[in-house]
């Protein structure tokens, strides 16, 4: 009778310790792609974070724009008023959402281009990953190492240097972004037929809108 119960409860016994490491690899497996592209960009673009300002920057940044310097308190007054002023005070362009991340960036770390750098970096990262889970739903049939190396030239192209290595283009940047989640949650509604992403697509749609 004491063999049986040991055999009864030695299968189980195992079956729990058995179920650990299928769920850690399976994790894993399934996002690896995403990973390594994300790991991919900072490797990439990483040595850009310990940069200074350079030429433009000042426009968003460095001082040179007042309502950048007031952090979240001068939010309202980027979206009422101009992005960009000459010398003479005349305003033009209207960027308020790119404006407003580096309000509150001021607001949390003040005038520091490493974290401007770093910022621009990630989001560029943000960006390989949105366009990766796209790509591999349109092209499901090719597989994910189709998508893969399709992100992976993207990311890596010399034309993008200048966008995510310059501060001042994260308003590109963020455009980029903004695009990326629109056709992701256009395409989730298509999927779901869930309302909230039928609402959510136009306001991100805008908000890319208002950032270049």
């Amino acid at each position: 009778m004491q063999l049986k119960e040991k055999k009864s409860h030695s299968p189980k016994y195992l079956n729990l310790n058995s179920k650990k490491k299928p769920v850690e690899i399976g994790f894993l497996k399934k996002n690896l792609f995403f990973i390594v592209l994300f790991a991919v960009t900072f490797l990439v673009f990483g040595n850009g974070i310990g940069n200074d300002y350079a030429l433009d920057d000042d426009f968003y940044t460095a001082g040179g724009n007042k309502l950048t310097t007031m952090g979240v308190r001068g939010i309202p007054q980027i979206f009422k008023n101009h992005t960009f002023y000459n010398n003479d005070g005349t305003g033009y362009s209207y960027r308020p959402v790119a404006l407003a991340t580096f309000a509150i960036e001021n607001s949390f770390f003040g005038e520091n281009p490493h974290v401007s750098h770093f910022l621009s970096v990630l989001l560029y990262a943000l960006c390989i990953v949105i366009l990766f889970s796209l790509l591999r739903k349109w092209f499901n049939s090719q597989g994910n190492w189709f998508s893969f190396f399709i992100c992976l030239l993207f990311l890596v192209h010399p034309l993008h240097t200048e966008v995510v290595d310059n501060i001042k283009c994260r308003d590109e940047l963020l455009a980029l972004f903004f695009i990326l989640l629109t056709f992701h949650a256009l395409w989730k509604y298509i999927e779901t037929k869930k309302l909230v992403y039928l609402i959510l697509y136009p306001i991100l749609f805008t908000a890319g809108l208002l950032s270049k």
